[in-house]
């Protein structure tokens, strides 16, 4: 809750769609991945962009670069998953 008491939103009307006034089927529900599926996606798209990047981590076309993060962030995160050289080697073998 907020400090002041719940947040509203005011979202406007639906309007007619242009298929006869029909209702819009719903989207197909999106599946949810559980934290370990993010975190091996996460592992995955950091091995990649390394792997893309000839193991350079910051810099002009670096891995970090690639991904949109701060050199700092992805150099901690790598540390974290335990990715090093040999894990990039596997990886490009693949």
């Amino acid at each position: 809750m907020w400090r002041e008491g719940p947040l509203t939103f005011d979202l406007p009307a639906s309007r007619p769609h242009k298929n006869g006034g029909e209702e819009a089927k719903p989207a197909a529900k999106t599946a949810l991945l559980t934290l370990d599926e993010l975190k091996r996606q996460e592992r995955e798209a950091i091995i990649n962009a390394l792997i893309q990047a000839n193991g350079k981590v910051s810099g002009a076309r670096g891995a970090a670069e690639l991904l949109g993060m701060k050199p700092s962030t992805l150099a901690s995160r790598i540390s974290s998953m335990s990715i090093n050289r040999r894990t990039l080697d596997i990886e490009a073998m693949e």
